[in-house]
C-alpha cells in the first residue's frame, strides 16, 4: 500500500469512526493541531522535516485523543518518517500514532465517578522508575483515582509497552512483555502530610521457542506447534506427530541431545509410499516456508547444537518490580520530604533462579525562624542510593539543567548528606551557605606500566575496589536593591579523596581511577528589566563565570561570558511577538568559541503560531543551524 493510499484510508477511517460516534451519541466536539518543523544544518547542509498531527475531541463528556506523530520532545522515535510508517503491524515498535479515550463514569449504581483510560497512556510513576523516552508509555487500560476510603485513592494500570527490540529486559520484541502497577495516594490522612505509594512491574514471558547460535544466545519463536505449515511460517513438530508438508520449503530434524542431524526438503518422508513417518521419541522437526525456510537454510547447519524450550502456557522468565513510598508536608513548622524505594529483580532464565534487591533512601527537612530583622532557614538532608538501583525503564539523564534530569541516577552509589543555612538580611540581601559530603565505592582496572591488563590465575583482569570521599561547599550572596538590578556572586569549592586498599593492589600495577575534580568555580551575574516605549519589558542577564581555579595555571582557567535578552512585544498590527537572543563566549587558553542563538515567535488569535530559530556555534560566518516551526490548531 502506497503512502498516499495509506493516508487516504486512515483519514477516511477516522472520519467514519467519528461520524458513527456522533450519529450514535448525538454529541461530538472535535479540535486538533498540526505542526511542521523544518531544520537546516549549515555545517553539513542537511535539510530535514517532521510532521505531527493531533486530533482531540469529546463525546458526551468522554475525552478522545487521536495523535499522529511523535508527541515527545526528545523521544527515541523522533527520527521516524511519519508518513512512511503508519499503520504497521509493529505498532509497538514504530509508534507514530497514539489513540486514547478517557471515559468518565461510575462502575456501579451510585458508585464514585472515575476516569478509565483506554489505549495509549503514560505510566503515573516518577521518572526515576519509568521515564526514558517511550519506556514510560504503554497501550492498555488505566483506572485513575478510585476512592478507597476518605482521602485515599488508587490508580491501577495494565499495559503492553510501546517500545521495541533492544528496549525490553531481554532485548526482544515485547509481544510477551507487559507492565502493570498502581499508585496509592493519601492526602492529609496525617494532618499536614501527603503520602504516595506506587509500584511498577515489568514482566517478560516466554512461550515455546528455539535457542540457537553461539552459546545458544539467539532465540526464535515458532509460528505454531503441530499446526499446518502455511506461507512464511516456522512450525515445530513434536514426538509422535505425523506431519503433512509439501516440498515447497525445508525442514530440520533435531536429535535427543539437541543436535541438528538432518536437513532436507522433507525429513521423515518416504517418497516411494508418499507417506510421512511419525516424529521419533525425543526428536523434533522444524519445518519452514518463506521466511521460515530462509531461517532453516541460513541459521542451522547439520551438527549444530540447539535447544527447544517447551511451555504449556507462557511462563514468566524475568521480572522487575520497583516499589516506592514518598511523603511530603509540614509538621510542627518543619517542612520535610522523604523517598524510600525498593527494586526487586527475579531471573529464571538459568537453572538457578536469583533474587536481588536494591534500596534508596532520601530525606530532606528545613525549618525557618526569625531573629530580629534576620530570617534564617536551616536545611539538612540524607541519602543512600544503591549503586545498582537501575530500574529498566528509568530516565537516565544526569544533567541538572535538563527537564528530564533524574536526581537519583545522577547520584548512584552515594552515601552522604547535605546541610545549609540561608539568611535573609536587610537591604534586600540574601546569604546562602551550603555543604555536601558523600562516600562512594569506586573500582579501577589494574594495568602494568605498558597499559596492559594484569590478570589473576583464572585469566581475569584484576579489579581493585576502593572508596572515595567528596566534599563540596558553596557560598552565594544576592542583592536586588540597586537601581532595579539584581546582583549575585557565588563560589563553589569541590575536593575529592581516593582510597584504595594498598594490600590488594598488585605490585607494579597502575590504577586508572575515577576522575575527581578538585577545583573552585565562581559565578557573578547582573539582571535587570528594561521598559521600552510599547510598555513591554526586556529582561536582560549578564553572567561571568570561571572554573578550574584550584591549582591551575592562568591560561588553563576557563572564562564564560553570557548575555541573554528576552521580551514579548505588543504591537498595534501584530500580537504576541516574542524575541529572544543569547550570546555566549567561552575563553580558554586564548581561544574564543562564540555561540549565538536568536528566536522569533508569533501567535495569532486564530490558533496559528510561528517560531523561527537560528543557532551559530562556529567561527565560520556561513555556518548556522536554523529551524522553522509552524502550527495551527482548531
Amino acid at each position: 500500500m502506497s503512502k498516499s493510499t495509506r493516508l487516504v484510508v486512515l483519514a477516511l477511517a477516522v472520519v467514519l469512526v467519528l461520524s458513527m460516534a456522533a450519529f450514535a451519541a448525538g454529541e461530538l466536539m472535535l479540535n486538533g493541531e498540526a505542526k511542521f518543523t523544518l531544520k537546516y544544518d549549515g555545517t553539513t547542509g542537511t535539510l530535514g522535516a517532521n510532521t505531527i498531527l493531533n486530533f482531540k475531541g469529546s463525546l458526551k463528556g468522554t475525552a478522545v485523543s487521536i495523535n499522529f506523530g511523535d508527541d515527545t520532545a526528545n523521544g527515541f522515535y523522533k527520527s521516524i518518517n511519519f508518513w512512511g510508517n503508519w499503520p504497521t503491524t509493529d505498532g509497538y515498535k514504530f509508534s507514530p500514532y497514539y489513540i486514547t479515550a478517557n471515559v468518565r463514569g461510575a462502575y456501579y449504581q451510585n458508585g464514585p465517578k472515575v476516569t478509565t483510560t483506554l489505549g495509549d497512556f503514560n505510566y503515573p510513576v516518577p521518572k526515576y522508575v519509568a521515564g526514558q523516552f517511550h519506556r514510560v508509555r504503554g497501550v492498555g487500560a488505566m483506572v485513575t483515582d478510585y476512592p478507597i476510603i476518605d482521602k485515599v485513592t488508587l490508580t491501577g494500570f495494565f499495559a503492553w509497552p510501546k517500545y521495541g527490540a533492544g528496549f525490553t529486559l531481554r532485548g526482544e520484541l515485547p509481544n510477551l512483555f507487559y507492565n502493570q502497577g498502581f499508585v496509592l495516594k493519601a492526602n492529609n490522612v496525617i494532618p499536614g502530610l501527603s503520602l504516595q505509594a506506587y509500584a511498577l512491574n515489568h514482566m517478560h514471558q516466554d512461550g515455546t521457542h528455539l535457542l540457537y547460535g553461539a552459546g545458544l544466545k539467539s532465540k526464535k519463536a515458532f509460528s505454531a506447534i503441530n499446526g499446518a505449515r502455511t506461507g512464511d511460517t516456522l512450525i515445530l513438530y513434536t514426538p509422535g506427530f505425523v506431519k503433512d508438508t509439501n516440498p515447497w520449503g525445508s525442514e530440520a530434524l533435531i536429535g535427543p541431545d539437541g543436535t541438528v542431524i538432518e536437513k532436507a526438503t522433507r525429513v521423515l518422508y518416504d517418497a516411494a509410499t508418499n507417506t510421512h513417518a511419525p516424529v521419533p521419541a525425543g526428536h523434533y522437526v522444524l519445518s519452514g516456508h518463506g521466511v521460515g525456510d530462509t531461517f532453516i537454510q541460513n541459521s542451522l547447519t547439520v551438527g549444530d547444537k540447539v535447544k527447544i524450550n517447551l511451555f504449556e502456557k507462557p511462563t514468566t522468565t524475568i521480572a522487575e518490580t520497583t516499589y516506592g513510598l514518598e511523603a511530603s508536608g509540614a509538621l510542627a513548622g518543619v517542612n520535610m520530604s522523604g523517598k524510600f524505594l525498593l527494586r526487586n529483580t527475579w531471573d529464571n532464565t538459568t537453572l538457578e533462579s536469583k533474587k536481588d534487591n536494591q534500596y534508596v533512601a532520601l530525606t530532606d527537612a528545613d525549618y525557618t525562624f526569625n531573629v530580629g530583622s534576620i530570617k534564617t532557614k536551616v536545611n539538612a538532608g540524607f541519602r543512600y542510593i544503591d549503586k545498582d538501583f537501575k530500574p529498566f525503564a528509568r530516565e537516565t539523564d544526569t544533567n541538572p539543567n535538563n527537564s528530564t534530569y533524574n536526581p537519583i541516577e545522577a547520584k548512584l552509589g552515594q552515601l552522604g548528606g547535605n546541610a545549609g543555612l540561608n539568611f535573609t538580611l536587610p537591604a534586600s540581601t540574601t546569604l546562602t551557605l551550603s555543604g555536601d559530603y558523600y562516600n562512594k565505592e569506586i573500582s579501577a582496572d589494574a594495568k602494568d606500566a605498558d597499559g596492559n591488563p594484569i590478570n589473576d590465575a583464572d585469566g581475569k583482569n584484576i579489579v581493585v575496589v576502593g572508596q572515595y570521599d567528596r566534599m563540596t561547599g558553596t557560598v552565594t550572596v544576592t542583592n536586588s536593591a540597586l537601581y532595579g538590578v539584581t546582583a549575585s556572586v557565588s563560589a563553589t569549592g569541590t575536593r575529592g579523596v581516593n582510597a584504595y586498599p594498598v594490600d590488594k593492589i598488585p605490585a607494579g600495577a597502575t590504577l586508572v581511577p575515577e576522575t575527581i575534580a578538585n577545583s573552585v568555580t565562581t559565578k557573578a551575574s547582573l539582571a535587570k528589566d528594561w521598559t521600552i516605549p510599547t510598555k513591554d519589558k526586556i529582561s536582560t542577564t549578564y553572567t561571568l563565570s570561571t572554573s578550574n581555579l584550584l591549582g591551575k595555571k592562568a591560561n588553563e582557567i576557563a572564562f564564560t561570558n553570557k548575555l541573554e535578552a528576552k521580551t514579548t512585544l505588543t504591537l498595534p498590527v501584530v500580537n504576541k511577538v516574542g524575541l529572544e537572543g543569547t550570546a555566549t563566549f567561552v575563553t580558554l587558553a586564548d581561544i574564543t568559541i562564540p555561540t549565538y542563538v536568536g528566536k522569533l515567535t508569533h501567535t495569532l488569535p486564530n490558533g496559528f503560531a510561528l517560531e523561527a530559530k537560528a543557532t551559530k556555534v562556529s567561527k565560520a560566518k556561513t555556518v548556522w543551524y536554523t529551524q522553522l516551526v509552524w502550527s495551527a490548531s482548531w
